[in-house]
């Protein structure tokens, strides 16, 4: 495995698959299972995780998908993310991810939805990632679209370039902006996709 900051690698060694229902489990052993056979035949894979407004499961969800591909050494996976509109990353997702460990830089002086840099690793290419929409994305490849929100779900039956869709669905954030445990739902919700896609990478690194 490559090394993380130590914040990051301490996180990730207290995460637990325990946690993870069987229903869930379900979900990601079928997304899984078709990386791995991507994987198996040496094709590269591109992950597109797609909510509404790309502002916070989908982002949260790239940054880890990028993190976890590095540490566990499968470079043939490529993690970005995309929503049906543009808005902005929110805050609270940067500020727990900076609780986590990462640095990160607001590369662009732009009022609205400016672009971060986000670094995990001394030794990695930091992750470069702003609020933008599926026709905004420009893809040259074929990806594998993972829709983490239901509205993204119903909202987009097919998508654009995608070879296959699968659907795993987070609860928005959002619902606690502005209220008393706003900053622990942002936790929780940063917990619940890293502790799943720490199952899904493991598992992975397990058989490439």
């Amino acid at each position: 495995m490559k090394t993380l900051f130590p914040p990051i690698e301490a996180y990730l060694a207290q995460l637990s698959p325990n946690n993870i229902t069987e229903k869930r489990k379900e979900k990601l052993n079928m997304i899984s299972e078709y990386i791995y056979k991507k994987l198996k035949q040496q094709e590269p894979v591109a992950l597109n995780f797609i909510c509404t407004h790309n502002s916070r499961r989908s982002f949260l969800t790239n940054v880890w998908a990028n993190v976890l591909a590095y540490h566990f050494k499968l470079p043939l996976i490529e993690s970005y993310s995309a929503g049906t509109e543009a808005t902005e990353i929110f805050s609270s997702c940067l500020e727990v991810l900076e609780e986590n460990g990462f640095q990160i830089n607001r590369k662009s002086k732009v009022p609205v939805n400016p672009t971060y840099e986000i670094k995990f690793s001394e030794a990695a290419k930091k992750i470069t990632d702003y609020s933008k929409s599926l026709a905004q994305q420009q893809l040259n490849q074929e990806f594998i679209a993972i829709l983490t929100c239901d509205e993204a779900n119903q909202a987009c039956p097919m998508v654009p370039r995608a070879e296959i869709r699968f659907a795993l669905p987070y609860q928005d954030p959002k619902s606690f902006d502005k209220l008393p445990n706003q900053k622990e739902a942002y936790r929780a919700t940063n917990t619940q996709i890293a502790t799943e896609l720490l199952y899904l990478f493991n598992a992975l690194a397990k058989i490439a």
